[in-house]
């Protein structure tokens, strides 16, 4: 079997991943951006995400994958320095340093991706699979949680809000840091096997695959399909954060930034992936056409229950953290079924994707819909901007219906 020291650097790339995709919204709120402008900002963070397949095949003819990793993991250990010292200069630079750590963190699970697939046979994979996606998500819900819950207390000891935020960074880039010298000390080197499968061969053609697209009208409609699908996924996944940071006066809950650490962070997270898991193993083990339709459902819950707490907002952390587990459980466990839409478009490279929200195809699906999000929320008013995400989900169900037959094929 290989090593399974290898495993760690997936988990050790979640570290700052989830600072980028999570944490940030709260990040900019903090420092004094309004809400229309932290959701955008926040949604542009994923670009490097839905460019990643377009780096795809230069990244392969490096080769050396090991040895790009270390690489890789230097500048994001420097990267995240540079970000705990950027909020000294103000929100812009923590802007650029956060989209620096990003386009590092797309590198960095390419890399990892590829040394796992070099070292590993096909028929071992399987056994690290799933303790790898575990270990991942385990450290994505530690890192949003704990850097909350962190900061809050910082807040409360510094009574400045921007260096709360630099020493909670540099307490991230200081647990990065011991992974990467980790990593550099204990990788042995190994017998690097030539990749079997035929998602690399696949997935270096992406550039002239997304630029054939419009030609063919099979993935054309898996595109508008799985765009339909994610809608009110896009438009719930910063509103959310914004709607338990707002006071009870603008129309949120007015919870503290520890509630929504435990709560969103730590809770909801894991709740997530237990619905990411738990939809997988439907899918493998009843079949797609049995389940698809129960996935979709599903996967438009989660604006139907911040809805209700709108309406009838919880009076406690407990109910708090219920709310948000279900929310989040329900997407999770639908976004297995936009999972079969990404495999046909992809062959079946998204499978060896730790965290179903950087496939690219997702985060392009659901960019969109994220960056105008915060202006229709406060323009509409919560409670009638999450009627409106709910409305959204009986629309995707209508283009699903339709399109059912030709993307389930």
């Amino acid at each position: 079997m290989g090593d399974q020291r290898l495993l760690t650097i997936f988990a050790a790339g979640e570290i700052p991943s989830a600072m980028v995709t999570f944490v940030s919204l709260l990040m900019f709120v903090q420092l004094g951006v309004s809400g229309e402008w932290a959701v955008f900002m926040s949604s542009m963070l994923f670009v490097p995400w839905v460019l990643k397949s377009f780096l795809f095949g230069r990244v392969r003819a490096m080769g050396h994958y090991g040895r790009w990793l270390h690489v890789s993991e230097s500048l994001l250990c420097v990267s995240l320095f540079g970000l705990s010292a950027s909020f000294r200069l103000g929100v812009h630079c923590v802007f650029a340093m956060l989209m620096a750590v990003g386009l590092l963190c797309s590198w960095h699970e390419l890399l990892a991706r590829m040394y796992y697939e070099s070292v590993f046979h096909p028929t071992q994979r399987r056994y690290y699979d799933y303790p790898r996606m575990v270990s991942s998500q385990l450290v994505v819900a530690f890192t949003y949680g704990a850097l909350i819950l962190v900061v809050g207390g910082m807040e409360v000891f510094f009574r400045q809000i921007p260096r709360a935020w630099a020493m909670g960074c540099y307490l991230m880039a200081g647990v990065f840091l011991v992974t990467t010298l980790y990593h550099i000390a204990s990788f042995r080197r190994v017998a690097v096997h030539r990749v079997s499968d035929c998602s690399c061969a696949v997935a270096g053609n992406a550039v002239s695959g997304a630029a054939s697209l419009l030609c063919r009208p099979y993935q054309l409609l898996a595109v508008l399909t799985l765009f339909a699908l994610l809608l009110p996924q896009g438009l719930m996944f910063h509103t959310r954060v914004l709607f338990l940071l707002d006071g009870r006066d603008a129309g949120g809950l007015g919870c503290t930034i520890q509630e929504i650490g435990f709560a969103q962070g730590t809770v909801g997270v894991l709740a997530f992936c237990i619905g990411i898991a738990f939809g997988y193993w439907l899918v493998s083990s009843v079949g797609i056409r049995r389940v698809f339709w129960h996935l979709v459902v599903a996967l438009g819950f989660s604006p139907v229950v911040y809805l209700l707490m709108s309406y009838f907002p919880p009076q406690s952390l407990a109910w708090l953290c219920v709310c948000t587990c279900a929310a989040q459980l329900t997407f999770g466990l639908g976004l297995s079924a936009c999972g079969v839409l990404v495999d046909n478009l992809s062959g079946g490279r998204s499978l060896s994707t730790v965290n179903l929200l950087h496939v690219p195809a997702i985060a392009l699906c659901m960019l969109p819909a994220m960056a105008v999000s915060g202006a229709l929320a406060y323009g509409l008013g919560y409670g009638t901007y999450f009627l409106v995400a709910a409305l959204m989900a009986p629309l995707s169900w209508v283009v699903a219906f339709l399109a059912k037959d030709r993307i389930l094929s």
